[in-house]
């Protein structure tokens, strides 16, 4: 959290409907701009204060399954059928061709690049 900065992106992967369980997705589902100018601690509960980023969620954003991708995206390419286990974990930074190509899959790529520029 502490790296992500004003003007850069950040996209969600869901691999399921719910944690763990529910149909399956597969599928970039979130891609939003991060507009604060840098994190901040937000006071939650006791002795748990994490750090946060203002984000510009793009409403218009279409879900974009990843299997059409896999071959095409640099984290996953190489990957052939262990293309899940690099989707494991909190987050990952991507190449910016990347999310270029996701952005696109989700029709939001006419907004990253004119907030990229």
């Amino acid at each position: 959290m502490k790296c992500l900065r004003k003007g850069d992106w950040i996209v969600y992967y869901s691999p399921r409907e719910g944690m763990g369980e529910g149909e399956t997705v597969q599928a970039f589902t979130i891609i939003g701009c991060v507009t604060s100018d840098a994190p901040y601690r937000v006071e939650q509960a006791m002795n748990f204060n994490p750090y946060r980023v203002d984000v510009d969620y793009r409403k218009d954003a279409e879900p974009a399954p990843i299997m059409p991708l896999l071959d095409e995206l640099r984290l996953t390419r190489d990957l052939g059928t262990n293309w899940g286990m690099v989707m494991r974990g909190p987050r990952r930074r991507l190449q910016e061709e990347d999310m270029r190509l996701i952005a696109e899959a989700m029709r939001v790529l006419p907004e990253f690049e004119s907030l990229r520029n």
